[in-house]
Formats: structure tokens, C-alpha cells, sequence
């Protein structure tokens, strides 16, 4: 009878065993991997200028007021333009000897520049604070930059619509490959920082007003996993 019951045992581990082998080998399900694009154009609702008044003399002290009463018009220029909701200071200030080819050990003179950020929520009258701001000495007109003040929440309307376009890509891939959808196993965003559209200085600089804002572009990747059946 121990025998039997023995045996009996040994046949049990030797079932339950090639059950845990054969479920360990199950072959892992089929996947599909595949990307998706989204976009979302928007016009642009914010612009920031950068500004600056430059003045070279002998004295230091000289440059200095000439870039303080040059500055104080610009200033009153830009504010003579400005809506309830623009902003306007200094962003960098500096003074520079200026040193010569023939006169390396002091310096022949001094540089002085002052530099305005100007954000304006006027995008159509950036044109107008270009032409204030050289009518008054701006010597130098720095990138210009337009931005949208919705981008964050338009960057998820763009990425939802490339986890659609994933969707439809795997679709159309199942039917050819004559397998279906399972569900979706994974989703991995590869989402673009919104990124605001720049003017370069020349391109500033010999713009007719008033400049055109444009749009901008929302962009948004993303690679999803499908599992098949």
C-alpha cells in the first residue's frame, strides 16, 4: 500500500511539474509597435522684443549719462505704446573699455549698452514699438520672439491626436497582417517642448512694419504598443 501511494506521488510532482514548465515556455503575445505625429496650429497671442541703446565715449562717466537720457526715451517711447497687460525693464546693463589695435595698455574709450526686454500682448503693433524704439536711438533691436500663452494645454491636444493617428496606423497594419487589436500595452510620449517662433536681428532690421506674426506649431510624438490576438 505505501508503495502504491508512493507512486501515486511521484506521478503528481511529475504532472504538476511539466504544467509549471509548460506554463513558464507559453510563448509571449504578438506585438505591434508603431508611431503617431499630432499638430496643432495656433496664432501667436504674446511677443517679446529685446532692445538696446548703445553709446561710446572717452569717459566712462560720459557714456554713462548718454546711455541713461537715450534709455529714459526709449522708455517713454515704448510705455507711450504699451497696453494694461505689457511689461517692460531693464534685462542687462554693461560698461566695456574699448581697446584699439595701436592702443592696447588702456583703453581708448568706453562702451556702454543698455539692454529693455519689451513683452507685449499687441503682437500687431510690434511694428510700431520697432519704429518708436528707432526713432528714439535704439541702436540694436534683438531677436523677436512670439509665443502662445495656451501652448501647454495645446501640446495635450496634440499628443492625444498622435495616440489617434498611432491607433489608426495599427489598425490598417492589422488588417493587412489579417491579426486584431488586443488591447494597448504601452504608451510612451515623446511630446515637444512648445516652441516659440524667433525673428532673427537682420531679419528684424529690414522688416517693413507692421510684422506679421504668423502661427505656430504644437507638436507632439508618441510610440505605442499594441498587443494581437
Amino acid at each position: 500500500m505505501l508503495q502504491h501511494l508512493g507512486t501515486l506521488t511521484a506521478a503528481l510532482i511529475v504532472i504538476f511539474g511539466g504544467v509549471s514548465t509548460a506554463r513558464a515556455q507559453a510563448p509571449a503575445p504578438a506585438v505591434l509597435e508603431v508611431t503617431g505625429h499630432g499638430a496643432v496650429a495656433v496664432e501667436p497671442d504674446t511677443a517679446r522684443l529685446t532692445l538696446a541703446v548703445e553709446t561710446n565715449h572717452r569717459r566712462a562717466v560720459e557714456a554713462v549719462e548718454e546711455n541713461a537720457r537715450l534709455t529714459e526715451s526709449l522708455l517713454k517711447a515704448l510705455r507711450g505704446l504699451m497696453g494694461p497687460e505689457d511689461k517692460v525693464g531693464t534685462s542687462g546693463f554693461s560698461v566695456l573699455p574699448v581697446f584699439t589695435d595701436q592702443q592696447r595698455v588702456a583703453p581708448s574709450g568706453y562702451r556702454v549698452s543698455n539692454q529693455v526686454l519689451l513683452e507685449t500682448r499687441q503682437v500687431k503693433k510690434v511694428g510700431d514699438f520697432i519704429d518708436a524704439a528707432a526713432g528714439v536711438g535704439a541702436g540694436r533691436i534683438g531677436g523677436l520672439e512670439f509665443k502662445a500663452s495656451k501652448a501647454e494645454a495645446l501640446a495635450d491636444e496634440a499628443a492625444a491626436l498622435a495616440v489617434r493617428q498611432a491607433r489608426q496606423t495599427a489598425e490598417v497594419l492589422a488588417r493587412a497582417g489579417e491579426v486584431s487589436i488586443r488591447r494597448v500595452r504601452e504608451i510612451r510620449s515623446l511630446s515637444r517642448a512648445p516652441a516659440p517662433r524667433f525673428m532673427a536681428e537682420a531679419a528684424v532690421m529690414r522688416a517693413a512694419t507692421p510684422v506679421e506674426p504668423g502661427e505656430l506649431t504644437i507638436e507632439a510624438d508618441v510610440t505605442v504598443v499594441f498587443e494581437l490576438e
